[in-house]
């Protein structure tokens, strides 16, 4: 967790990646597509005690709700402003 904030007494995670890495894809639209994916967040949710989580870093924007043991949970990941693929990195 890179930041933990009260907002209006709710407990918001800010993170850059994941909880397990800056530069962590956890959040991604594909992970946060499987059970696992969503899995590890809810367990990331838990451990850290927060209700919301702010992500950014991959290129896809995310945003959910699901269940906790903390309650009804919000998940926010704006994706990027540019997102690369490879195929245009080599070219450039």
């Amino acid at each position: 967790m890179h930041a933990v904030l009260d907002v209006a007494g709710v407990r918001v995670g800010v993170v850059h990646g994941d909880m397990e890495s800056l530069a962590g894809w956890g959040y991604s639209e594909a992970a946060l597509a499987t059970a696992a994916g969503l899995a590890q967040l809810r367990d990331h949710l838990d451990v850290a005690h927060v209700r919301v989580v702010a992500s950014s870093h991959t290129c896809l924007p995310v945003a959910l709700t699901l269940d906790a043991e903390t309650g009804r949970c919000v998940f926010i990941n704006n994706g990027a402003a540019v997102c690369q693929t490879s195929a245009a990195r080599s070219s450039a």
